[in-house]
């Protein structure tokens, strides 16, 4: 993706793009790519709140694991991508573009620069990455203890 300053990401990989008194969600292509193939999406109803931090869907993954969507904002959805629903692979073949997830109305007040720039997202990614990289290798160290020290 390239770096588009009105396009803002939150700690539990959600994108906003702010287009003038819509904001535009959706998972950021790090995301896509930890999911894998979508069998299921579920959307919040047009009209209905969503709230920073709570839930507002899910994305069901071919292994049957359902992922939490976790709104980035306060404000009402005006728009859900309802070619979404039909063809959940979107979300990942175009995550910045053709699968977006909602449109909507921000509460008044929300300030875009609270969310990490495309930048401080790279950065919390190669963090996450390395600490997920550390505790690959103290699991190996664990385990490797464990045989050496087992009698068979």
């Amino acid at each position: 993706m390239e770096q588009d300053e009105s396009v803002r990401f939150d700690e539990k990989h959600l994108w906003v793009r702010d287009e003038g008194d819509e904001i535009v969600v959706g998972i950021s292509q790090y995301l896509a790519d930890q999911i894998g193939e979508i069998t299921d999406i579920e959307l919040p109803d047009e009209g209905s709140a969503i709230f920073r931090g709570d839930s507002f869907g899910t994305i069901e993954h071919s292994n049957e694991v359902v992922e939490e969507l976790v709104a980035p904002l306060n404000g009402e959805v005006l728009h859900i991508n309802e070619d979404l629903l039909e063809n959940p692979d979107l979300l990942r073949e175009d995550p910045y573009g053709d699968g977006w997830l909602l449109i909507v109305n921000p509460e008044e007040g929300f300030d875009l620069s609270t969310l990490m720039t495309y930048d401080e997202y790279e950065s919390y990614i190669d963090a996450l990455e390395e600490v997920d990289e550390d505790l690959d290798d103290l699991e190996d160290d664990l385990f490797a203890d464990d045989f050496e020290d087992d009698e068979f």
